[in-house]
Order: structure tokens, then sequence, then C-alpha cells
């Protein structure tokens, strides 16, 4: 089945790249013709790939503080609450979780309302060297 959706798929970037060869030249022009041909290869050749992009989202996902603790040494993306104004709210970047707290010293803002950590969303993996 895969296989079949794959040479469909195939065929559709061939036409749409067939098509694009008629339009006028431009950045634009040039930018789908690289999107359209490197498709196939994405969607169906690149598993691992998607399956890392993917790793990554899950990752970066914003955690309910009382449903889970973030783990020592960590940092951490955390969002800002107010318990006077639901509407407010701001995100404090690249913070230390140390001792069962966040270490927030150096990074502190003016306070316009009582405010709270509701959310925090780990950082993502520095990238790994390539040898």
């Amino acid at each position: 089945m895969d296989k079949l959706l794959k040479e469909a798929f195939v065929r559709l970037c061939d036409e749409d790249l067939e098509w694009l060869k008629n339009q006028p030249d431009s950045l634009e022009r040039q930018h789908i013709e690289a999107i359209v041909a490197d498709s196939p290869a994405r969607y169906y050749d690149d598993n691992t790939r998607i399956a890392e992009l993917e790793a990554q989202l899950k990752e970066r996902e914003w955690i309910r503080l009382s449903k889970s603790c973030p783990k020592h040494g960590r940092s951490y993306d955390i969002w800002i609450k107010s318990s006077e104004n639901d509407k407010y709210g701001r995100r404090i970047a690249d913070v230390i979780f140390f001792e069962g707290y966040f270490d927030t010293k150096f990074r502190q803002q003016p306070v316009t309302h009582p405010e709270y950590i509701s959310h925090y969303s780990p950082l993502p993996s520095p990238p790994k060297e390539q040898e």
C-alpha cells in the first residue's frame, strides 16, 4: 500500500515540477521547485528524520507544573501566570531547575501582578557534533 501511495505521490510531484518549469523564473518558483522535488524523499524515505523531528516537538511541549516535576540541573523555559489577571502570561527562557526551585534571580522582570509558574518546557538537546 505504501509503495502504491509513494508512486502516486511521486507522479503528482513530477507533474507539478513539469508545470513549474513553464512558469516565469523567480526565487519563489525555485523555492517551490526545491520543496516539491524533495517531498517524496522527505515523506517516504527519511523515516528517521521524521521520528527525530517528532521527538523534538514532543520534547518542547508545555508541561503543567502541578502534574510533573522537572529534572534537577536541567534548563527549561517557564510560563508565568498571574493569580489576579487570567489574561496575563509571560515566558522566561533558559531557567535552571536546581534543588526544587527555578533559578530566576538573573532574569527577573518588573512584576505587575502576583505571579506563579504554571508550566515548564524542556529546552531541546544541544546539536550533536558530526564526526
